[in-house]
């Protein structure tokens, strides 16, 4: 067996392991936790969180790109089994109420979703309806509205069950034929699975 990028990495996090359960309050070893899952892959992103038992949670994540996703599968399946510790493919369903990003804030309830083909005509097409999006900060904000959806449908669900996903800024009043985000899942893809 040879030795690969993943198992660097997987060195790294054991022997940082305490540092890296500090990430949310350390931008420094945010730095360095971005810099070492890059090197794996430039695509693979990130999220630390801790789960309601106290486990340290460590989402590896494609960002939303289907061609990432053998490299998320490749860097999870390298992980050794570290004590307290979750390792999570893809960005979970947490339901998010609000997200801050670059700047921006949404809130779950204010986006809305709007269905654009049936299960027939294959996938759903989707559009998300965000509140405040222009032109100038389409891709700071849409990025927010995308990572709440992620939240509320899972990283892997929105990419290989959902077909285009188009983002435009919401009208003044909600559109009676969208759901607020946090309502659409079940609708559009059943239970959570």
């Amino acid at each position: 067996m040879s030795w690969s990028r993943e198992d660097d990495f997987w060195v790294w996090f054991e022997t940082n392991k305490e540092a890296i359960s500090r990430a949310v309050e350390d931008e420094a070893i945010r730095y360095e936790i971005a810099k070492r899952i890059k090197a794996v892959h430039p695509g693979l992103m990130w999220e630390k969180g801790t789960l309601d038992d106290g486990t340290e949670d460590f989402v590896i994540s494609a960002d939303g790109v289907r061609d990432i996703f053998p490299a998320v599968h490749r860097l999870a399946d390298a992980a050794p089994a570290i004590p307290g510790w979750q390792i999570t493919r893809f960005r979970p369903i947490r339901k998010p109420t609000a997200l801050t990003r670059d700047g921006f804030t949404l809130r779950a309830d204010e986006v809305y979703v709007g269905m654009m083909a049936s299960p027939e005509e294959g996938p759903y097409n989707i559009a998300l309806l965000v509140p405040g999006l222009t032109k100038e900060n389409y891709n700071k904000l849409g990025a927010v509205a995308l990572v709440l959806l992620d939240g509320h449908f899972g990283e892997e669900a929105v990419v290989t069950r959902l077909g285009e996903i188009r983002l435009h800024a919401a009208p003044k009043e909600p559109n009676p034929h969208c759901v607020p985000l946090p309502r659409a899942r079940e609708p559009l893809l059943g239970a959570t699975d």
